[in-house]
């Protein structure tokens, strides 16, 4: 009986021990090593781009250049227009700026904003108070009297209707209550073209206009509604049409009219248009009208234009004019106002946003 139990245990022991040596076997197997490789991709970065936008200038003043922006290209352009230290502002005074955009590094959306930040009546004058009465901070007439444009430049410092497109125009008060809601410019204009401009040449009319004429064009009509005189010679015409209109050049003194005057609109269909003054006669306020040539307001329809692109300059001209009708209004008077650029990256930004709205 006692060896029977025995055996018994023996074969359950070296059975037991046949299960754990399986086990033993099997975490052996489990530990056995395999077939590897590793690659290293090393010395990985990313570096963020760079957008700076750098603004120069140049400025004339009744046609001669008075002040640069020494420095050119910079981040701090500092004011274009300071006059005084050019004297007083008087009827037929004018002012244009060049000012250059330069986009480093990478491609930008540019907007262009302007804010009239004070127009004051700074006393009343004996004259001015024979026909204003009002007088004090922000009861200016200056910002109304002068007229304004902002438009893509060649880099010429003058104005071309008939190849540079407008940008906008109109009194200064109206031109900067525009640009306070902020314009985003086209990076691709090609000044050399007329192509999609927004002021282009309606006709010409080679002669002295006359009362109740008209002149038709491809694109419009003309009616001369009055003519102003002087001396029994037509010095200024009272127009309607039948497009919007943005300038008016009027030619007239020495042979054919070799003196223009340029007045501009807002995309108008009636308005006033006089000669040249006539500066060396004392007796004479106006030349008489030579020919007269009309611009119109062409649709641009909704196209937001280009980026801007890097390492190119492009121009945009800004000019002013104290008209020589304006009167006793504006004595003492004085304005301040703000133009500014804002740029932002084109690369995966095709709404830009408007900074200025």
């Amino acid at each position: 009986m006692t060896n029977e139990k025995l055996d018994v245990s023996r074969r359950k022991l070296l059975g037991s021990l046949g299960l754990m040596g399986g086990g033993a076997a099997i975490g052996g197997s489990g530990t056995a090593a395999l077939f590897n490789d590793q690659e290293e991709m090393t010395d990985n970065a990313v570096t963020a781009g760079a957008l700076d936008l750098k603004v120069g200038w140049d400025m004339t003043y009744n046609g001669a250049e008075t002040r640069t922006d020494s420095d050119g290209l910079g981040n701090n352009p500092g004011p274009i227009f300071q006059i005084p230290p050019h004297g007083d502002v008087k009827p037929c005074d004018y002012g244009e700026a060049t000012i250059g955009l330069h986009v480093y590094d990478n491609p930008a959306w540019i907007h262009m904003g302007g804010e009239l930040t004070a127009d004051d009546d700074n006393g009343l004058t004996e004259p001015e108070s024979e026909v204003d009465d009002t007088g004090g901070d922000g009861e200016g007439e200056l910002a109304d009297a002068i007229l304004a444009r902002a438009w893509y430049d060649d880099g010429d410092n003058v104005y071309d209707p008939g190849s540079e497109q407008q940008i906008v125009a109109g009194s200064l008060r109206d031109v900067l209550e525009e640009l306070n809601e902020g314009i985003l410019l086209d990076g691709d204009v090609q000044s050399e073209s007329s192509e999609g401009s927004s002021c282009v040449k309606l006709g010409k009319h080679d002669d002295t206009p006359k009362n109740g004429e008209t002149y038709d064009f491809s694109e419009g009509s003309i009616d001369i509604v009055g003519v102003h005189t002087e001396d029994g010679e037509v010095v200024g015409i009272d127009w309607e049409s039948t497009v919007d209109l943005c300038a008016v050049v009027v030619a007239g003194g020495g042979d054919g009219g070799s003196k223009t005057v340029e007045t501009c609109y807002d995309c108008v269909r009636s308005g006033t248009a006089f000669a040249p003054e006539n500066e060396n006669n004392r007796n004479r306020r106006w030349y008489e009208i030579s020919n007269v040539t009309f611009y119109y307001c062409q649709e641009k329809g909704d196209a937001k234009g280009e980026c801007f692109e890097n390492s190119t300059t492009q121009y945009i001209g800004f000019e002013w004019e104290l008209p020589c009708s304006v009167g006793n209004e504006v004595q003492s008077d004085s304005v301040e106002f703000d133009l500014k650029f804002h740029a932002q990256q084109c690369r995966h930004n095709d709404e830009p946003d408007n900074p200025y709205s």
